[in-house]
């Protein structure tokens, strides 16, 4: 990846399709530009019409929009080109553009350019990784508030609170006779930041809960409702369901929105006895995400009331605190059992099987989206902060003064003041070509 190259790549889905548009980005952008159309002088943020023509070969017609360095999405000189739908057109047209030495852009390298080019900050960056892989309507919103710049804001104040703390400690080392160390005063400026930053982490953690989602699995012994619950819940018929017991083998997951939180749902196949060996399989593997679940249902027959299979079932999972569901209250009541009881088939009290989802994820109105690489950076700064926390000695200044060093270098990680040519690779790994 040579930062002088011009690169493309097409911005949109490939295929028939009304329109593709194909971005080029770098120094050689509008020499490129005059060698293939009529244009002469190039504008910034202006549209041409123009046939894509070169050595007497007409490919489209297309229409191009040109954006003049600074001021474009990369911070070069920038060009998008709108040609017709279609394989034919797209490949023809990528081809003249490699025979013309211009260069096909890898994954998200026009928003590392970006990021390089300042334009916009690390965070902004990730951000919008996350617009693109929203789930759901409030975790599109709150990326969108990311992309904006609204989390750096708030790094960068509370980065600007840790650096003037630093700033008197280093000062009290570098200056003892004129700022004299007071551990008082600086415990007293360090609680408040700590403050910021504890309401800060409770954000992120709803955030990373908006970014990766919530897994939740069902559970039970067969043929207690759990396929019909499972496809109730995601509002369409996924899973099979029948009378006969074992009907599920394997488990199925889907995304469904639960107030705005991504939710994986998986229905597992009923847990019994059996010596059908993919049966036993699938057992397996549903204890499997069990383990590995946020949120477990335990699902069981309120007409036949909890059996002692329902109960080693549960000691089973115990662990989980799983959420106990009765199913089937259209056709049976259970007056010993207190806690939720629905009924699959016509839907009744769902709403309150969501609502302790909801109450379990633990989420918080201020969230701020997050990746897991801005997780662990921020994971490490709590890690300073406990260590500062740890000191006994009131006459550390130097080894207070390292933390907070670290502390600062985590915000300018995130930042992207700090960068490491791995991490940045991780991150663009994940964009898709053309962004």
């Amino acid at each position: 990846m040579e930062k002088n190259d011009t690169i493309f790549a097409p911005i949109t889905l490939v295929g028939n399709s009304a329109i593709t548009v194909v971005r080029i980005s770098g120094l050689e952008t509008f020499e490129t530009l005059k060698k293939i159309t009529s244009i002469k002088k190039v504008e910034h943020q202006k549209v041409y019409v123009e046939y894509i023509k070169y050595k007497g070969k007409v490919y489209d017609h297309s229409v191009i929009t040109t954006f003049l360095s600074p001021n474009s999405y990369t911070g070069e000189d920038m060009a998008e080109i709108s040609l017709h739908g279609g394989y034919a057109v797209l490949e023809t047209f990528l081809k003249l553009l490699k025979s013309l030495n211009l260069r096909e852009a890898e994954r998200g390298e026009f928003t590392r350019r970006a990021f390089l080019n300042g334009k916009i900050d690390l965070i902004q960056a990730e951000s919008i990784l996350q617009i693109i892989n929203s789930k759901t309507e409030k975790s599109l919103f709150l990326s969108v508030k990311n992309e904006m710049g609204e989390f750096s804001k708030r790094i960068k104040k509370i980065r600007d609170d840790f650096l003037s703390l630093k700033s008197y400690v280093q000062s009290s080392i570098d200056f003892p006779d004129d700022v004299e160390w007071s551990f008082d005063r600086f415990k007293k400026d360090f609680e408040k930041i700590k403050m910021e930053l504890d309401s800060f982490k409770s954000s992120i953690s709803s955030g990373r809960i908006m970014d990766r989602g919530i897994k939740v699995v069902i559970v039970g012994r067969s043929n207690t409702g759990k396929s019909t619950l499972f496809n109730r819940m995601l509002k369409e018929e996924r899973a099979i369901v029948s009378e006969y017991e074992g009907t599920t083998r394997d488990f199925i997951s889907e995304w469904i929105d639960i107030n705005g939180i991504p939710v994986n749902l998986t229905d597992g196949c009923g847990i019994r006895d059996t010596k059908d060996p993919i049966e036993k399989k699938g057992i397996e593997l549903v204890l499997q995400k069990v383990e590995s679940s946020d949120i477990v249902i335990f699902v069981f027959d309120l007409s036949k009331g909890m059996v002692e299979e329902d109960k080693k079932i549960l000691k089973m999972i115990e662990n989980k605190n799983p959420i106990i569901v009765g199913n089937k209250s259209d056709i049976s009541d259970d007056k010993n059992f207190e806690g939720i009881k629905i009924s699959a088939l016509t839907g009744e009290n769902l709403n309150l099987l969501n609502e302790e989802i909801f109450k379990r994820i633990n989420f918080s109105e201020e969230t701020i989206i997050v990746s897991a690489h801005q997780y662990n950076v921020v994971e490490k700064m709590f890690d300073q902060m406990k260590k500062i926390e740890n000191l006994n000695s009131e006459k550390e200044p130097e080894i207070i003064d390292y933390h907070l060093k670290n502390i600062i270098d985590g915000f300018d990680m995130l930042l992207g003041k700090i960068t490491e040519e791995n991490i940045l690779n991780e991150i663009f790994s994940n964009f898709c070509i053309g962004k």
